[in-house]
């Protein structure tokens, strides 16, 4: 078993630029980060057209004297929404990421497992096999592009989401085949008060 990389993720540490936080993780003794494409946006003032190999090498350099690397890069954009416009845009907001992380290095895009309503709001419709198939389908139009360029999707399973157990991950996993998928595995994000008796069988569910 290959020895822990301790990271943290850039919008757990304290306020300031990107560059700020960067340095700051560092100096804390970490050799990692998760950042977040909105926490980029926020402290450069741009949006997705921003994403330009220039920021990529002036990130870069920043990370590289500060002795961190990106592990990866968050895209949390609904996958399984039913408003087209907005599924749309969102292809384009992971198709955008996906280029970028290859300039910076070729870190993966993580992502949430999405909700099957235009709000994005917490609801039972989650649980349905019709929320999964419009994640699945979402999800292996953003594997194609990431196979295209090189890169690789993660993605994770949330009590929240329509990937809300380790059966359900299971599923996707097996049905939307590519070689770019992989998984982010948070052992709290499964757990819920509702189903905080049954932790010990949940976690060890999602680990077999």
């Amino acid at each position: 078993m290959g020895a822990i990389t301790p990271g943290v993720r850039l919008h757990d540490l304290p306020q300031g630029t990107v560059e700020e936080r960067i340095r700051m993780a560092g100096e804390l003794g970490f050799s990692c980060i998760q950042l977040p494409s909105k926490v980029l946006y926020a402290s450069m003032g741009i949006d997705r057209g921003g994403l330009t190999s220039e920021l990529a090498d002036h990130l870069r350099a920043v990370l590289d004297e500060s002795g961190v690397s990106v592990a990866v890069l968050g895209c949390y954009k609904n996958l399984a929404t039913p408003d087209r416009q907005q599924l749309m845009d969102n292809f384009a907001e992971y198709e955008a990421c996906l280029n970028f992380a290859q300039m910076l290095g070729g870190c993966p895009v993580g992502t949430e497992t999405g909700r099957p309503n235009a709000q994005n709001r917490v609801a039972d419709d989650r649980t349905t096999d019709e929320a999964l198939e419009a994640f699945m389908d979402g999800l292996a139009h953003v594997c194609d592009r990431a196979e295209a360029v090189g890169g690789q999707v993660l993605i994770e399973p949330g009590w929240n989401e329509t990937v809300n157990t380790p059966d359900r991950c299971r599923e996707v996993l097996e049905r939307v085949s590519s070689p770019s998928l992989g998984v982010i595995y948070d052992p709290v994000s499964l757990l819920h008060p509702s189903v905080v008796d049954e932790a010990q069988e949940i976690t060890a569910r999602m680990l077999y």
